[in-house]
């Protein structure tokens, strides 16, 4: 990546990325989602750095920032995550050698706002660009991020109606008429315009959603049963069947 620190981006890349392998990350925060974010997030600072030469942001700190935006949930719960995340990096002390005291505040502060659910904005402009970043723009990756979650908790992965339900009930808090992920949008984002159409039309016919969540939970079917044996949670040792677009949990698959 031209224009990051050579230096903090192997620290990072060797002792921070380890912590999204932690198995209290679930699938959907992954190290390929931080990357996603990461990438996004220096796209959107370039692009605003363009627009603002006499403002220009701080590449290392966009970068740093993204990669931290999810790290607190290797060790707290989703519903706090955020407020860990700040908190672990300004505890790294490794930090200090790239940044002063106030720069690391100011980019815990906007890790601590990047939720998308948060009733504020974020505070700075590197708190809007991670929070915007953290958005899907690939509607079947959003589903599946979703789906992951979702699937080794009771009743959802026992119980097809119930796990679409909820899916679409999020969807419809996020992305429906008047949802809170549609609200801070500061940047320019054709990829998440057409994501959110496709996301719409989803919540606005049952039939649409409910086929692609069967033909995800078929794909997870075929990925697991081809992984020959490997060890997973008896906690997702569940079944779905499809017949018909409708799943018949009377016999089934094991997720």
């Amino acid at each position: 990546m031209d224009g990051i620190n050579a230096d903090l981006k192997s620290y990072i890349e060797t002792n921070v990325f380890l912590k999204y392998d932690s198995e209290k990350v679930d699938d959907g925060h992954k190290l390929n989602h931080v990357k996603y974010v990461i990438n996004r997030s220096l796209l959107f600072a370039m692009e605003y750095n363009n627009q603002n030469p006499n403002d220009v942001l701080n590449l290392d700190k966009v970068y740093t920032i993204a990669a931290y935006h999810d790290i607190g949930l290797s060790e707290v719960d989703r519903s706090i995550h955020e407020k860990r995340s700040a908190q672990m990096l300004l505890e790294d002390e490794n930090l200090k050698q790239f940044f002063t005291a106030d720069d690391l505040h100011q980019m815990a502060d906007a890790v601590e706002d990047h939720r998308a659910s948060l009733k504020t904005a974020p505070r700075t402009v590197y708190g809007k660009i991670v929070s915007q970043a953290d958005r899907d723009t690939d509607a079947r990756h959003f589903l599946k991020r979703t789906y992951d979650y979702r699937k080794g908790v009771e009743p959802f992965c026992s119980n097809f109606s119930l796990l679409k339900d909820d899916i679409k009930k999020h969807f419809s808090d996020k992305y429906g008429e008047g949802g809170y992920g549609l609200t801070k949008i500061w940047f320019p984002d054709k990829d998440f315009d057409d994501f959110k159409a496709t996301v719409q039309s989803w919540i606005a016919d049952d039939n649409l959603l409910t086929q692609e969540l069967v033909d995800l939970i078929q794909s997870d079917k075929t990925r697991i049963k081809s992984s020959n044996g490997v060890s997973r949670s008896s906690a997702v040792d569940n079944v779905f069947t499809m017949t018909n677009e409708v799943p018949d949990s009377s016999t089934g698959y094991v997720l």
